[in-house]
């Protein structure tokens, strides 16, 4: 069955040419009982009720013209699915020059996330019930959106910022004569209110 939004119109056209036009819109999978709806033009279009479940439709077609009457029903189907709602985010802080990584929690749906606030350019789609991604070196605050979409309707994006904090600037130490043997008290001055560390050559603290 065709898949409809809700809040969405359903648009009802057929080509054929007559002089009168029948559509009667029945709720529920082969009911022609009590229609919620009938329309009489070639085009018409029914404005979706929300209801937060999936609900089906029957929709029936009869066109008339004046020399040979009314045609046999044609009968169609389509289904008014529930919208998605936006996935949960959880986002990063990092120094300037690192990835980020971050996480979208969806609630059954399909997960994206998306570099644009259009959710025009993908860079990572799985299902539910998260999603991570981890973003390439950043540099400044960066937003990335997240979407969750099911049956092909999709929920408005949820933006997730990712803090980058700039790396420190690198201390001043002072050069020191020692003789062979002897003790020596390292300083360094550093910029900030950072932790300050000595490594050896190795690379050790």
């Amino acid at each position: 069955a065709t898949i409809v939004c809700e809040g969405q119109n359903f648009t009802m056209s057929t080509p054929t040419m007559g002089d009168q036009y029948e559509w009667i819109l029945f709720q529920g999978s082969n009911n022609t009982t009590n229609p919620v709806g009938v329309f009489n033009t070639q085009v018409a279009n029914f404005p979706t009720p929300t209801t937060g479940a999936t609900v089906n439709y029957h929709l029936r077609l009869r066109v008339r013209d004046y020399c040979c009457g009314w045609s046999e029903p044609i009968y169609f189907d389509f289904d008014v699915v529930p919208n998605a709602t936006g996935p949960s985010v959880t986002t990063d802080t990092v120094c300037a020059g690192e990835a980020a990584t971050i996480i979208a929690t969806g609630s059954g749906g399909a997960l994206s996330w998306y570099s644009d606030a259009l959710g025009q350019i993908p860079v990572a789609t799985g299902p539910s019930p998260t999603l991570s991604f981890t973003t390439p070196a950043l540099n400044q605050n960066t937003v990335y959106y997240a979407g969750q979409a099911f049956g092909g309707c999709t929920a408005p994006l949820t933006a997730a910022e990712t803090v980058v904090n700039p790396a420190p600037a690198a201390p001043s130490v002072a050069a020191i004569d020692a003789c062979a043997g002897d003790v020596v008290v390292l300083l360094a001055t550093g910029s900030g209110s950072g932790d300050l560390i000595f490594y050896d050559d190795n690379g050790l603290e």
